[in-house]
């Protein structure tokens, strides 16, 4: 009977793991932080870089569900541009779309978001408010 041979995925897993050692000009050092670094500096470039794809920081996102709260006009943070999946909640509404605090733009980017209503004088939605 043949099994599962997991030789390959052991070793990546070990590569990534940072087993093993690497001589390098010196003191044999581990190698382990050495890959997580590229791939940490990545996914922090990303998360810093990809609202400006994703947001339209000219217009302002209002939920469907609220309109003033204390005087001030409820948003939600920037407009997510048209062609982003899943951020409208309806497109109902004369002129564009209603939003709701739950889509993923929202969510994933929230302290992004709560300093741009603070930013332009709005109330945060009910569910942010703390």
């Amino acid at each position: 009977m043949k099994t599962f041979d997991n030789s390959l995925l052991r070793a990546f897993a070990d590569w990534l793991a940072g087993r093993g050692y690497e001589k390098m000009d010196g003191p044999v050092v581990k190698t382990g932080y050495r890959r997580w670094i590229p791939l940490a500096v990545w996914l922090v470039l990303g998360y810093l870089v990809l609202p400006l794809v994703i947001f339209d920081f000219t217009s302002t996102a209002v939920p469907w569900d609220e309109e003033t709260f204390d005087g001030k006009k409820v948003a939600i943070g920037p407009t997510p541009r048209g062609w982003v999946p899943g951020a409208a909640h309806g497109w109902d509404i004369p002129g564009g779309a209603d939003y709701s605090e739950d889509a993923w733009p929202f969510v994933l980017w929230k302290p992004l978001c709560v300093l741009y209503c603070k930013a332009k004088g709005h109330a945060l939605p009910a569910r942010w408010r703390w």
